[in-house]
């Protein structure tokens, strides 16, 4: 039965994240696609998960035996039947968007407040059923008899699993070949048929339900800051990772999938190894100590060759230039020698933390699902963080030095007490990330996966072609990537994002730029209102003023 239910939180790992991007895709039709759309997504998500582990741990302990397992079914029947809801409540929330859009154009804190009000009454009852299943397995998993931190450990990396496959198969087939509705539909199925499998399985089978909690010391409070900041530094690794890699490998979907699908593998390693290791609760602090050091020192030392990464994506493109199937492949690879390590070690912090917190044997959902509800606010935590003040105003590298030194500072603590010059190495180490170099912003904003072929003509290696074709008089970080000014003497100014020019005053672009403005306009007998989507460098804005319209809006999603 065992390997049943654990087989069972695979499968819905799985449906989590099918759900997920398709709640992407959905609310991204009503609210848009944006950087800050995607993040209150984001960030309900993972509230209602963070919620769902609260309640979640306190209603397992609660329980015992088959109960256990019959709530479980509940849970993933009503994540079913929810999730097939969240479709049709964002279409009808359109309407109401649209007039708070229109009525506080002028006072975006107050709408992006709103929105995630409307968004989170939206979402509320699947996450918070989602997030409620954790502690309520990893309870039933411990009643049978094995300890609770490696059966917490452990059903965590198996829906973290069931997650990375969910990602593999969102990404790579079944939105893109069935659509939103059928893959919402087979999700919903799966949950729905895990759901009465589970209930099946405790037919007949004593449980019990206490009216109250059963008493119990709370779970230890420094565990569970480790866990909220662990979180945190995660989400901040992950947002600039993601980033970093994509400025190298171009913004497609096959890139953020791999990305992800990396970054949550190694989650999931991670977390699978721990299980096995947590045994001596007096041993949990040193070894959060040690992983936590080892994720900063792991994650300062990957920031040299991410800085170099578009020259190495450049060569890939190069030698697979003919078999796309290959390319994706060696990206994965590549992907993987920078995210899978540190991820490991994060997804290792879970077992570790959890036993570090754990309290009586009574009160084992409530250890877990506080564990997972800090971690989880500190990850929405740092993924608002990173996405809206550290990328913006320091950059990526500097966003990763940040999340280091959070790292070395939680190791630093934890071993402060039993050993202070030990405590020492990782403070050390944190004031040393900041005099690491930074990197090499032409080499940055290159778009070297588009234009390294130009550097063949010449008879220049790539780095020194990168280094003479242009230099840059003016950049900025924003919420959607770095943006780049570039004066050549060949081809004048450009303007570049994320390494892709998207203007420039060269003979090639110039008539282009013009004519887009241009084109519409002459064949309309009598323009009024004219819509330039993307300010660019403002050539094609200024050709549309050029006709006689009474009004000219323009949008851009970039400051």
């Amino acid at each position: 039965m065992r390997a049943a239910v654990l087989a069972f939180f695979f499968i819905s790992g799985l449906c989590g994240l099918l759900y997920e991007v398709v709640w992407l895709r959905v609310a991204g039709t009503v609210i848009g696609n944006t950087t800050y759309a995607l993040g209150t997504v984001v960030g309900v998500f993972m509230g209602g998960l963070a919620l769902g582990g609260w309640v979640g741990g306190r209603a397992a302990d609660r329980r015992k035996g088959a109960d256990l397992l019959r709530l479980y079914g509940f849970l993933e029947g009503g994540i079913a039947v929810s999730a097939l809801v969240v479709p049709f409540l964002v279409s009808a929330s359109e309407p109401v968007f649209r007039v708070l859009w229109n009525a506080l154009d002028q006072a975006p804190a107050v709408y992006a407040a709103l929105r995630v009000l409307l968004v989170g009454l939206v979402l509320i009852v699947p996450t918070t059923l989602m997030g409620a299943t954790l502690p309520v397995l990893s309870r039933y998993l411990s009643d049978s008899g094995e300890t609770a931190a490696r059966q917490a450990g452990l059903a965590y990396a198996i829906n973290t699993f069931g997650g990375v496959a969910g990602t593999l198969l969102s990404g790579f087939w079944m939105i893109p070949s069935l659509g939103l509705r059928a893959t919402t539909l087979a999700a919903a199925a799966l949950n729905l048929a895990i759901g009465v499998a589970s209930v099946a399985l405790a037919f007949g089978k004593p449980g019990e339900t206490r009216k109250s909690l059963p008493p119990g010391p709370p779970p230890h409070r420094s565990a569970l800051v480790v866990a909220a900041l662990s979180g945190f530094a995660a989400l901040v690794y992950e947002v600039a990772w993601t980033r970093s890699l994509v400025i190298a490998m171009g913004s497609t979907v096959y890139a953020f999938t791999l990305i992800l699908t990396m970054f949550i593998l190694g989650l999931a390693a991670g977390s699978a190894v721990a299980s096995r290791l947590v045994r001596d609760p007096r041993r949990a602090a040193p070894a959060l100590a040690l992983l936590q050091a080892a994720i900063g020192v792991s994650a300062l030392a990957l920031i040299p060759s991410l800085g170099n990464l578009p020259l190495r994506v450049a060569e890939l493109v190069e030698l697979h230039r003919s078999s796309f199937g290959e390319l994706l492949r060696s990206e994965a690879w590549l992907i993987a020698k920078f995210v899978f390590v540190p991820a490991l070690l994060m997804g290792a912090v879970f077992p570790f933390a959890f036993r570090m917190a754990a309290g009586s044997a009574d009160a084992v959902g409530r250890s877990v699902g506080a564990v997972y509800t800090w971690n989880t606010l500190g990850s929405i935590a740092g993924s608002l963080a990173a996405s809206f003040l550290l990328v913006p105003w320091i950059g990526l590298a500097a966003s990763i030095k940040c999340a280091a030194t959070v790292n070395l500072a939680v190791s630093a603590a934890l071993l402060a007490t039993p050993a202070i010059r030990v405590a020492a190495l990782p403070a050390l180490a944190a004031v040393g990330a900041w005099f690491i170099p930074a990197w090499d912003s032409r080499v940055t904003a290159s778009g070297a996966y588009l234009y390294a072929e130009r550097a063949k003509p010449l008879g220049m290696d790539l780095k020194t072609y990168i280094e003479t074709e242009s230099r840059i008089v003016a950049e900025y970080w924003d919420a959607y990537g770095l943006t780049t000014v570039h004066e050549s003497g060949k081809t004048g100014l450009s303007i570049r994002v994320n390494g892709k020019a998207d203007a420039s005053t060269s003979t090639e672009d110039m008539p282009t730029q013009r004519l887009v403005g241009h084109l519409g306009l002459l064949h309309h007998p009598a323009p009024k209102r004219v819509l330039v989507i993307g300010l660019g460098s403002g050539v094609t804005l200024g050709a549309a003023a050029e006709h006689a319209a009474d009004a000219i809006d323009c949008v851009e999603i970039s400051d």
